[in-house]
């Protein structure tokens, strides 16, 4: 079973926070504000042996 991490983006900095619970995550993508710069994507990456990605779970 791959290893699940979630992350919050920002379009022009990248990855900004990374956390193995949800909530967390999600609570920081409220408080962003919507159709900005600051507009950012919540992803799941998978670990597992041979493969790393990001998958984008919300816009």
């Amino acid at each position: 079973m791959p290893k699940v991490l979630y992350a919050v983006f920002d379009r022009k900095k990248g990855i900004l926070k990374r956390s193995s619970k949800k909530g967390k995550v999600l609570n920081f993508f409220a408080a962003q504000p919507l159709g900005t710069r600051k507009h950012l994507l919540i992803a799941e990456r998978e670990i597992s042996p041979g493969r790393d990605y990001w998958r984008r779970i919300h816009v």
